[in-house]
């Protein structure tokens, strides 16, 4: 599993289930509710970020 993936495990943001498709291992990773709750949190601040963004262009004059 990667590094990334071990470290949203460990944070408690995802689920990790570990098995075979035919003879080749898989992992599947799925959200946590927490997991949600922070992704959400995270669009957010980078909407928040792009609305800032946009702002600021068109105070300047280049939107």
């Amino acid at each position: 599993m990667s590094r990334i993936a071990t470290a949203l495990a460990e944070a408690g943001y995802v689920r990790v289930r570990k098995g075979y498709a035919g003879r080749r291992p898989r992992t599947w990773l799925s959200l946590t509710a927490e997991g949600r709750r922070a992704l959400a949190a995270h669009l957010e601040g980078l909407r928040a970020l792009a609305y800032s963004a946009r702002r600021a262009g068109a105070v300047r004059g280049k939107a």
